[in-house]
């Protein structure tokens, strides 16, 4: 009893140990769970969530442009002179006639080069005066300013010319006198080249002679074989119609035979390989000119296969059909032989044609011979009775000619003398002319010279550049040392009054939200004195992208510099939208813009919370909110902000 009263004792005390195990051991894991759900949600990303909800937006457009001057002044300079020091900065506010620039002492490099200019060209001027080939008559007229008109000189060299031919027209007739009184002449000479062209021409006679001979032989003994060769063509021209009539029939007697009972027996023997066929025509065309889309019968004995079968599939027999096809094949043949032997005898008979016309160009060019060899020997005859004649003359006059001689001698003499003066006259009055306007030239140069040094000199700069107008320097374009060019403004001046510009640009359904005469406003306006004003002056296209942007021009008044960067918003319309988000919930990377929402779920131990990534469409926004088109709940929580990054499907927990 006792033994089994402490088995018992001891079976209980197993059970009440390994209960006491199984409490430690499910409080230890609770305990651990507990700590590690507080230690994981303390690791998770922490973010601020706020509702979708309705709100009203305004709509406005912002955007950054750079402020550029309205027309502004450039200061130019005429004269290129060297900067000794610069009295003004960027951003200076300058009065008219205000000093920009000193200037080195001296006169600017255009001055001192017109100044040199001029003394080169008097050089010039002075020794093409003194050169010594003028006359004095003339060197006077030209240095004293006296220079004739145009008019008066063409009449002077006309005058001159005439001296010469007229003295050289003295000489040569003197000259001929002179040789009738010695006894020369030159019609022995002339006589001389007549019998020389005799000779060439009797030359050139004798070939055409013997072309004409060997042309004439030829012709006259192919004038018997175009007797020939003609009968042979209309032989083989009666012999072409016989065949081709002859072909012809063959050909009607086959088409007479196709009828529709004839098209249908052939289409059932070649059943697939003429089914087209359905007209006596079309049978027939086939036939007789197979394929050939141009109906040459010439080609039709090479597309046989469709005769053959029309004819094999028609005929009661294999041997009335190879009949048949001999009968049109020979025919055919015979008409082909008959075009070949035609057109052979026709040639022949252009070939006899053309040897004639060969013989009649001969005939041509031997008559021209004989007309000028005619020619050549009636002025040989005429020169000698000439000769004979001059030469009984000469014998007859020479014994007392001697005295006509030597006067003839005096008078040439005199003659050549007056002919050299005359040339010489000539060639001095035509150098005085030439030069005379050359001075004249050169004296009208020097004087635009003198009157451009004297401008240049009105023009010069003085010893400092002044400001022609009041307003704000801009820019500054040369410093101490460097030199002004007449080109490139010194500096540049934004006119008092005159507002400056900006633009930005925007798209074309944005430019529809604002119109002309809108203010802009600053975006950090707390930095810029209370009196800029920006307005909105155009829209114009954006030369960029005409179709689908525009660039707005706001005139910009107030104190700002040419060059600023000036961030701005315009537009002044509100609207309700059913889905607002905070600006911080839109988010954006390289697929577009989304948001993230809140995606709940309850667990044992509580709710998770996990980041659900929404591709959203931005409609609009303004300084706070942006209106979006999404598929998402109007009630949902959207997450604004985290303190870690975070990403679609990750879980987070909730700030407080």
């Amino acid at each position: 009893m006792n033994n089994e009263s402490k088995e018992n004792n001891t079976i209980k005390l197993k059970k009440d140990v390994v209960k006491n195990i199984a409490i430690v051991f499910l409080s230890i894991m609770l305990i651990l769970t507990f700590f590690s759900n507080s230690i994981m949600n303390k690791s998770l990303p922490e973010v601020a969530t706020k509702y979708i909800q309705s709100e009203t937006i305004t709509e406005k457009i912002r955007g950054t442009g750079v402020v550029e001057a309205d027309d502004p002044y450039s200061v130019m300079v005429k004269d290129s002179r060297v900067i000794h020091s610069v009295a003004v900065k960027e951003g200076d506010t300058v009065s008219k006639d205000q000093v920009l620039f000193y200037l080195e002492e001296g006169d600017s490099e255009e001055l001192d080069k017109a100044q040199k200019d001029l003394e080169d060209l008097i050089y010039k001027y002075t020794a093409g005066a003194l050169s010594g080939e003028m006359s004095a008559q003339a060197y006077n007229q030209a240095t004293s300013g006296q220079v004739s008109s145009m008019a008066v000189y063409e009449a002077q060299i006309l005058a001159a010319k005439q001296r010469v031919k007229t003295a050289q027209e003295n000489v040569d007739s003197i000259a001929r006198q002179q040789t009738v009184a010695s006894g020369s002449t030159d019609s022995d000479s002339d006589l001389n080249q007549a019998k020389l062209d005799l000779e060439e021409a009797q030359i050139k006679l004798n070939t055409a002679k013997a072309k004409y001979d060997e042309l004439k032989a030829v012709v006259d003994a192919g004038n018997s074989n175009t007797t020939s060769a003609q009968s042979e063509k209309d032989a083989a021209e009666l012999e072409l119609a016989n065949a081709k009539a002859k072909y012809e029939t063959k050909q009607d007697a086959i088409v007479a035979q196709i009828n529709d009972t004839s098209i249908t027996a052939f289409k059932n023997a070649y059943d697939n390989k003429y089914s087209a066929l359905n007209s006596k025509n079309e049978v027939s065309e086939l036939l007789f000119y197979g394929t050939d889309p141009n109906k040459d019968e010439k080609k039709a004995i090479n597309d046989a296969d469709a005769l053959n079968d029309w004819i094999y599939a028609t005929k009661s027999t294999i041997a009335e059909a190879e009949s048949e096809i001999k009968d049109i094949t020979e025919a055919y043949k015979a008409y082909m032989g008959a075009i070949s032997d035609y057109s052979s005898k026709d040639a022949a008979m252009e070939a006899a044609k053309n040897k004639y016309n060969e013989y009649s160009s001969a005939v041509s060019k031997l008559s021209s011979a004989e007309s000028d060899y005619n020619s050549a020997k009636n002025k040989v005859d005429e020169l000698t009775t000439k000769i004979t004649r001059l030469t009984n003359e000469q014998s007859e006059n020479k014994a007392g000619n001697q005295q006509l001689i030597n006067d003839l001698a005096i008078r040439k003499a005199d003659a050549d003398l007056e002919l050299a003066r005359a040339k010489e006259d000539q060639a001095q009055l035509l150098l005085d002319i030439s030069k005379t306007l050359d001075l004249a030239n050169q004296n009208s140069i020097i004087r635009e010279q003198r009157e451009k040094v004297e401008k240049l000199k009105q023009d010069a700069s003085g010893a400092q550049i002044t400001s022609p107008v009041d307003g704000i320097v801009l820019s500054v374009a040369k410093k101490a040392g460097e030199t002004t060019s007449a080109s490139d403004p010194v500096a540049t001046i934004q006119v008092a009054g005159k507002p400056m510009y900006m633009k930005i640009t925007v798209s074309a359904e944005q430019a529809k939200k604002v119109q002309v005469g809108d203010t802009a406003e600053l975006q950090n306006s707390w930095y810029y004195s209370d009196n800029m004003m920006i307005k909105l002056a155009k829209i114009v296209n954006d030369p960029n992208n005409p179709a689908k942007s525009r660039q707005l021009v706001f005139s910009v008044e107030g104190e700002v510099t040419n060059g600023e960067s000036l961030s701005i918003s315009v537009g002044q319309r509100a609207r309700e939208y059913d889905r607002v988000v905070p600006n911080s919930a839109i988010r954006e990377d390289n697929k577009g813009k989304f948001i993230y929402t809140i995606e709940e779920k309850g667990t044992p131990f509580g709710n998770r919370y996990k980041a659900k990534r929404i591709d959203v469409e931005v409609i609009t926004s303004d300084d706070n909110n942006t209106a979006i088109n999404a598929d998402v709940d109007s009630w949902a929580y959207v997450i604004t902000t985290s303190d870690k990054p975070i990403s679609q499907g990750q879980q987070v927990r909730l700030s407080d």
